[in-house]
């Protein structure tokens, strides 16, 4: 596992002992305006470097006190392990909503089917579940583009280290270093914690998992259709409640997270940076 505090501190201090022997040696030789520019440059880094272990006390706390994490999440850095975990959590939801869809269009199908009435019966029943529809279709687009941002962010997390962490020293590339290093504190996290509630809430023994196979053309008895369809309406609604639920959730979280992203980016140096899948 990358050792993230230390590596965003370690650099940043390393240059700061560079700073201030150079700054040492301008003062030797007399040019002692150059020194004074060079040590307040390192006073700089230093504040980064305060600001940045910081931020990881404030994330470890949030971690482990004010929000809920899988088991054996302590810590920003444990967040960042667990991005494998939140694809395959974003993903079976996902999974869920496109199995909830096909199962609605077969079952249309399968009504449509039935002689003299299936076309009145199709369309009716259309009618009724298109919400449905719409509600699974939003909420599997949010859950893909959530599983390929932690995919993302997962290959990504060692360059957003390393840059940020040696960025973040430099006057002039500050404002790169500084986002990178936001998005290591508080986006890792944020996709990480929704991920553990949406398993929570959505995939464990919710409405949005008790999907059915499609049913053959023709399987549906004319005198069964009214139990049937209000069957499959009822499950329907609660399984659409369910995912969005999820969406809205999502968003809001990712929303927030974008803020406290741009927020943080700010204090260290940076422009403000959001990052938004959804």
């Amino acid at each position: 596992m990358i050792p993230i505090p230390e590596y965003s501190t370690f650099i940043p201090a390393s240059v700061v002992a560079a700073m201030l022997a150079y700054s040492a040696l301008l003062w030797a030789f007399g040019r002692r305006a150059e020194a004074k520019n060079v040590a307040l440059s390192s006073l700089g880094v230093a504040l980064t470097i305060g600001l940045v272990s910081l931020g990881f006390t404030v994330g470890n706390y949030l971690v482990t006190e004010a929000f809920e994490y899988p088991p054996g999440v302590r810590s920003v850095v444990d967040c960042w392990g667990k991005l494998d975990y939140a694809y395959e959590v974003f993903s079976k939801a996902a999974n869920c909503t496109v199995s909830w869809m096909l199962y609605l269009s077969g079952v249309r199908a399968a009504l449509t089917m039935i002689p003299t009435i299936g076309p009145q019966l199709g369309e009716l029943f259309w009618s009724m579940t298109s919400w449905q529809y719409v509600a699974f279709t939003t909420s599997g687009i949010a859950m893909i583009a959530l599983a390929w941002f932690s995919r993302a962010l997962e290959l990504g997390k060692a360059w957003l280290l390393a840059f940020g962490a040696a960025l973040a020293v430099s006057p002039r590339l500050r404002t790169l270093g500084g986002a990178m290093l936001a998005v290591i504190l508080v986006t890792g996290p944020a996709v990480v914690g929704l991920a553990n509630w949406v398993d929570n809430y959505a995939l464990k023994d919710s409405a949005l998992t008790r999907y059915r196979e499609p049913p053959e053309p023709g399987s549906i008895a004319r005198e069964m259709v009214d139990e049937f369809v209000g069957e499959v309406h009822t499950q329907g609604d609660k399984a659409a409640n369910v995912a969005m639920h999820v969406t809205m959730l999502s968003v809001l979280v990712m929303s927030v997270s974008s803020l406290l992203a741009a927020g943080a980016s700010r204090l260290l140096g940076s422009v403000p940076v959001c990052l938004r899948p959804v």
